[in-house]
């Protein structure tokens, strides 16, 4: 489909179950200043009357469209299909963005002929009026170019490194890393077509991470301003990370984050020649303590672990890892790297049974 002249930014909004938030979602949509958009409402399935609310609060230039429950990534990713504009904007239907939010960022990729704009967000405890800034990784404002790219964007979103794990526990573990949400990006939709640029289905936490990393592959200039254009409402709890409560479901979802970073892997190296596997690395390892842990209620989580840490990439992460940090990182990492997985779930299912934290 060719790109419509006269629409500048296609906004992708996902929507199951949030009929709560609808008319603000709309509301806050329809008081963009920006001179020509679409706003694309993808309904998932929805069991509430989240439908209905769409069709009541729409307004002249809302599309909406309605499929069988597939989850946020498919529904994102239906959105990409019928999208017409020159950049695409992600919006989740439960948050907020300011008026000037569109404007400001489109002209910022035009006055720039940036591929992508980042920008800041404020972060609101849901029923609360607590507003937090976030940070950015130490990360300055102005233009990032290709070397840039690769140098400072990948290594903050794709995961934490081999050699980072030895800061675990520490204020300094976190220090370039920042939350890397679709809805702090405008791209560029030519981009993302001309390259097959989707949401990974293989995944239900952290798909964001993975669609962005795809994407800065691709990008050659990337625009940084502080601006706060976003507000991110947190909630205590969430259907998502209810359902990733159930062992099996985030056992399923650690695997594809292993796939779907190998592919990654793969796509560096042929486009930059570059290995991504050590900025990644570690997060193998830390999914390898977060499943032992959750899964240590039970001696028959065991199964869990062993079907993890089995994946040819997990291993060889753990085998890169240096053995530092604190006690708890490096007598774990030392009994894995003997391959002594079955005691180190039964350290971690005695000191969940006598009160100790491992993570």
């Amino acid at each position: 489909m060719e790109i419509s002249s006269n629409i500048k930014v296609s906004v992708i909004v996902p929507c199951y179950n949030v009929s709560k938030y609808i008319r603000r979602c709309l509301y806050c949509l329809k008081e963009q200043t920006l001179d020509s958009y679409e706003v694309i409402c993808i309904d998932d399935g929805s069991t509430d009357d989240t439908l209905q609310k769409l069709n009541e609060y729409k307004f002249d230039n809302v599309k909406i469209y309605s499929f069988n429950n597939q989850g946020v990534s498919q529904a994102r990713n239906e959105g990409i299909k019928v999208a017409v504009g020159e950049f695409l904007y992600f919006f989740d239907p439960d948050d907020y963005i300011v008026p000037e939010t569109l404007k400001i960022i489109y002209n910022k990729a035009i006055e720039t002929d940036s591929d992508c704009v980042q920008f800041n967000f404020q972060k609101v405890l849901e029923d609360t009026n607590i507003k937090q800034k976030s940070g950015n990784g130490n990360k300055h404002t102005g233009i990032y170019e290709k070397n840039d790219i690769l140098k400072v964007y990948v290594p903050r979103f794709i995961g934490f490194s081999a050699s980072n794990i030895s800061k675990y526990g520490t204020q300094l573990f976190f220090k370039n890393k920042e939350m890397c949400s679709v809805w702090r990006f405008l791209y560029k939709r030519s981009i993302i077509v001309d390259n097959n640029i989707f949401f990974s289905k293989k995944i239900h936490l952290g798909e964001d991470t993975l669609f962005n990393c795809e994407y800065f592959c691709y990008s050659k200039r990337i625009c940084y301003i502080d601006d706060v254009l976003y507000t991110y409402y947190s909630k205590a709890s969430g259907a998502m990370l209810s359902s990733l409560n159930n062992m099996n479901t985030l056992l399923k979802n650690k695997i594809g984050g292993v796939e779907e970073r190998t592919r990654l892997q793969y796509l560096y190296k042929e486009k930059h020649n570059m290995d991504i596997f050590p900025l990644y690395a570690g997060s193998l390892f830390l999914s390898a303590i977060e499943l032992s842990v959750k899964s240590s209620f039970s001696i028959k989580g065991i199964k869990i672990l062993l079907k993890y840490i089995s994946q040819q990439k997990v291993l060889q992460a753990i085998d890169i890892i240096p053995i530092k940090g604190n006690i708890k990182i490096k007598t774990l990492l030392l009994m894995y790297k003997l391959r002594f997985f079955k005691l180190s779930f039964l350290l971690i299912y005695i000191a969940n049974k006598v009160g100790i934290k491992m993570q």
